[in-house]
């Protein structure tokens, strides 16, 4: 099997080599110390000094060239003044050798080289490894991108989901740094189906996710991808017990602060959504979130936080301080792998420096891959690139700041506030367009600026790779961009707190209202709107309100009419003209309404003085109570409905009786019923024990019981219990089919879950001193 020794740094070769070799020569080599190896790396000293000496050259990128050129230049001479001559003297290189160029090289190393037995090139290494299988087990770098198991990732990776081609595994897999994190988060992972992998921005959460994903994937999993919304993965859910599938939802909380906020309790989602995953035995899922976000939600969200999903310690790996050693490696992988200048890498190899570095408390790998890109360095402001790396490690927040306030144009600022203004994440093409040139065109009329061709394409170009990323959508026929990294959005929401001038500008030049919605408001977490700024937003508001369009799947006049009653009610309430105008829409074109925010704003109706809504509404009740229940996909839906009917005086039982009404309300208790009983977890366990002990029927009699009593507390959650007798219940959930799945799901063998079985740490013995094996790293 074919293996990618490039994933690897020179120590980490140097570790493989040793593994390797000890099983070749039957000895357990010593890892050179620290400092200048003097033509010595793997050392074993039997009976006499320097019995077998071993020099390992990895290469990456250089050929063979290279490597003779080396050995003539430095090798030779450093073999020549040992003392003693080594017996037999060994190399090992991760170039392909072919027997001429072996045969060379032992020509040029005469006499210390015996033979071509003691020269091993790359395909001879990989062919040793492959009959090897404790050590592979200990690289889990060689094991992901070795060549049976990369095929097993890019064919389950989900199709057209550009995070998992292989050239972003390999440069992952690069960087990457295995740690105790890994080998905890496959063990919950496997255990309990369900990870949150949390911690503050920057630690690498998103890092850890894509390299558990990875294993998952070789392991046969199909992978199911979401920027955090569940209801996009939701119905990707196979029903199959021997279909394996890993869903990713990264940042589910923090990146998607309009659906956690959203009245419709999508905590219930997610619960339900967990439980689904936790009931298949070969179904896994992972989410991600900010260690803030996550303990903001267990405060706020009491279903959530009585569910144990995200307070109970067993399913969440929080990632905190790692060890000096690892964060040397993360480092010292920055810098090997990055290619960079050797006059900007060179103080970074410094005793002083490094040591700094890895103590300092601002370390997290985020700032890390920073540091160590020579593009960010810039010598007309810093005297030294020692001053430019304590400086960024000591003022984090800079890392944006720069490029964001000094090397971007007004034309790229704009475009990037408007990425922002649309939630950052999977904005496609034409809506950022439509965004940026409302915005552009705002900048035009009232900053002076003078217009340049092609602003919204040039700027796009400028940006991409060093603020934006783009992905490809076939099936949309168009490109979707999001922020290269999620602590450009933490920097910008910093930012927009402080700067009440781009607030205004941002917000008085929306083209939509996923603008307004997405990070502006009153609770935790967004950007609350200056007091003083209201009525100059609401007038261009109103003024441009039938151009302000709609990103999110709805009713654009319903979403409108919710934004102007959270953000300006004194406004509305001084002139609800516009609201009356976007109420009347609603009643003429219902298509996409949300019955809840539809209840909602009904029962705000009152406060808004002198605009004839409040009448409007009453003199449609009936009407409005249909779009509501025709519209009604959740519970909560339906919850409302007999307030409104009491805050305007009037009787639902009438209602109930008027027409087809009984019917209408009958067919909709049935279908939310129908789709809430698949997410109900009705005790696999106690069907298959009923039915194993008193027999199937009886299994399935007491299930029917059980249905029957969830559908009545569900009438009573609806608060349509006082009206139970006035209706015709009846529903298509049938517990002889649960009662089939039950029984059917014990006959599946989970014994198919060939993932990474590898210990993170080497057996052979490491220093005592873990700064040993740091110094070690940069000499």
């Amino acid at each position: 099997m074919k293996y990618n020794l490039d994933v690897l740094n020179d120590k980490e070769f140097e570790d493989l080599c040793k593994d390797l070799l000890d099983t070749v020569y039957e000895v357990d080599f010593q890892l050179f110390k620290a400092g200048k190896d003097g033509g010595i790396d793997l050392l074993y000293t039997g009976k006499v000094e320097n019995e077998i000496v071993v020099q390992v050259k990895h290469y990456v990128g250089s050929g063979y060239a290279h490597l003779k050129q080396k050995l003539l230049n430095g090798e030779l001479e450093s073999v020549k003044k040992m003392i003693p001559v080594p017996l037999r003297y060994v190399v090992a290189t991760s170039v392909p050798l072919s027997p001429k160029q072996a045969n060379e090289i032992k020509d040029i190393l005469n006499p210390f080289v015996r033979s071509t037995n003691d020269i091993f090139g790359r395909r001879r290494l990989e062919s040793i490894l492959s009959k090897h299988n404790n050590i592979e087990e200990k690289f889990f770098k060689l094991w992901l991108t070795s060549t049976n198991v990369m095929r097993r990732i890019l064919n389950n990776a989900v199709i057209n989901n550009s995070d998992f081609h292989r050239e972003k595994i390999l440069s992952n897999t690069k960087r990457y740094v295995m740690t105790d994190d890994f080998s905890r988060a496959v063990d919950i992972l496997l255990e309990n189906k369900f990870l949150i992998i949390s911690g503050l921005p920057g630690v690498g959460k998103t890092t850890l996710a894509y390299m558990l994903i990875c294993e998952r994937l070789a392991s046969g999993c199909e992978l199911i991808f979401s920027d955090g919304k569940i209801s996009e993965v939701e119905g990707l859910l196979s029903h199959d017990p021997k279909k394996k599938q890993i869903f990713f939802i990264d940042d589910f909380l923090g990146a998607n602060l309009f659906d956690i906020q959203n009245p419709k309790n999508p905590e219930n989602k997610i619960i339900s959504f967990v439980a689904k995953i936790q009931s298949f035995a070969n179904k896994y899922l992972i989410f991600t979130s900010r260690t803030t976000i996550l303990n903001q939600a267990n405060h706020r969200y009491e279903n959530l936080k009585r569910s144990r999903l995200t307070t109970d310690l067993k399913y969440e790996l929080e990632l905190r301080n790692y060890s000096a050693l690892n964060k040397a490696k993360i480092l010292y992988n920055h810098l090997y792998f990055n290619a960079i200048d050797s006059n900007f890498s060179l103080p970074f190899f410094q005793k002083d420096v490094y040591t700094r570095i890895i103590k300092h408390l601002n370390f997290f790998p985020r700032l890390i891959e920073f540091i160590t890109d020579v593009r960010h360095y810039d010598p007309k402001k810093y005297s030294s690139v020692e001053e430019f790396v304590f400086y960024q490690l000591d003022h984090p927040e800079e890392i944006w700041k720069h490029a964001f306030e000094q090397q971007l144009e007004d034309e790229d600022r704009f475009l990037v506030m408007s990425l922002f203004s649309l939630g950052g994440s999977y904005v496609a093409d034409d809506v950022l367009e439509v965004a940026f040139a409302a915005r552009y065109e705002y900048e035009l009329a009232n900053s002076g600026l003078i217009r340049k061709p092609s602003a919204y394409n040039n700027s796009l170009k400028k940006l991409l790779d060093g603020f934006l990323l783009s992905n490809y959508y076939a099936e949309e026929r168009q490109n979707k961009y999001s922020f290269l990294n999620p602590s450009i959005t933490d920097y910008l929401l910093a930012f927009l707190v402080e700067d009440k001038a781009e607030q205004k500008a941002i917000l008085c030049s929306i083209a939509f209202i996923d603008q307004l919605s997405f990070y502006f408001g009153d609770s935790d977490g967004k950007i609350i709107i200056d007091t003083r700024l209201r009525p100059k937003i609401f007038n261009s508001i109103i003024a441009s309100m039938d151009e302000v369009g709609i990103v999110r799947p709805g009713s654009r006049p319903l979403y409108l009419l919710d934004a102007l009653i959270e953000y300006f009610p004194l406004q509305v309430s001084a002139d609800g003209s516009a609201a009356l105008m976007l109420m009347k829409e609603i009643l003429n074109d219902p298509e996409g309404v949300s019955s809840y925010i539809l209840c909602s704003n009904i029962l705000m109706a009152d406060v808004i003085q002198d605009s004839g809504l409040y009448s409007f509404i009453k003199d449609n009740l009936y009407r409005f109570t249909d779009i509501i229940i025709r519209c009604a996909q959740e519970s909560i839906d339906l919850e409302n409905i007999t307030s409104i009917f009491a805050r305007c005086s009037a009787d639902f039982k009438d209602y109930i009786h008027f027409g087809e009404n009984k019917q209408l309300i009958e067919s909709k208790l049935s279908k939310i019923f129908e789709s809430l009983a698949a997410d109900i977890d009705f005790g696999e366990d106690d069907v298959i024990r009923n039915a194993g002990e008193m027999g199937r029927s009886y299994a399935q009699d007491k299930l029917d019981e059980d249905i029957w009593n969830e559908y009545v507390e569900f009438v009573q959650q609806v608060n349509l219990g006082d009206y139970f007798d006035e209706f015709d219940h009846s529903y298509d959930v049938s517990a002889s089919e649960i009662v089939d799945r039950a029984l059917e799901s014990t006959d599946y063998d989970d014994d198919d879950d060939r993932g990474y079985r590898g210990t993170i740490i080497p057996d052979y013995e490491r220093p005592k001193d873990e700064w040993e094996d740091i110094d070690r790293l940069f000499s």
